[in-house]
């Protein structure tokens, strides 16, 4: 079984978590329905500064497919 653990939580905004020794964020989108898209976070984009966690949360939104 894999675990989760739930690093930080920004309401409606992101979720930060470790997942099986890698970090995952989770964004949330918004339109005509609202729903979340995780993606790995890698080490030069891990800073435990939450701001830094703002701005790449909104930086996926903002340019989903230089995330894909």
């Amino acid at each position: 079984m894999k675990s989760i653990e739930e690093i930080y939580k920004s309401a409606w905004d992101y979720a930060l978590y470790k997942a099986d020794g890698k970090i995952v964020i989770t964004v949330m989108f918004y339109g005509q329905i609202d729903y979340p898209r995780s993606f790995f976070v890698r080490n030069d984009e891990l800073n435990p500064d939450l701001s830094t966690l703002k701005h790449l949360s909104d930086k996926i939104r903002n340019n989903y497919d230089a995330y894909l």
